[in-house]
């Protein structure tokens, strides 16, 4: 699934499918699964609001997603970052939330018993 966010006069493309866990964690060396759901529970329970919200995850999801929508994009994160806006992954969170769960949603329909 793709989607694309204007970021401040910047468009970043993101695609989100059944790569993105493995380049995750080619790149990071960390399991996007169990940082995702550690994210949610985080985001549950922090005061987003006081600015105690952690976003390296998002930083490394997006960069992952960028990166599978557009492979010309920079090959280090910092450098992706560096062109965008200042506090653009704050804008970037909802996007990166909602393909990731578009993308986990099944079609399979369960079997009768």
């Amino acid at each position: 699934m793709d989607k694309t966010v204007n970021v401040g006069g910047i468009d970043v493309g993101l695609r989100a499918n059944a790569l993105t866990p493995r380049l995750y964690r080619f790149k990071f060396r960390r399991d996007l699964i169990q940082d995702m759901k550690l994210l949610q529970k985080t985001i549950d329970e922090a005061d987003t609001e006081s600015g105690e919200l952690d976003t390296t995850v998002f930083e490394h999801v997006g960069y992952i997603m960028a990166k599978q929508f557009n492979p010309e994009i920079p090959s280090e994160e910092e450098d992706w970052l560096a062109g965008l806006p200042m506090f653009a992954i704050y804008q970037l969170m909802e996007p990166i939330i909602s393909l990731w769960q578009l993308n986990n949603v099944t079609t399979a329909k369960p079997k009768k018993k």
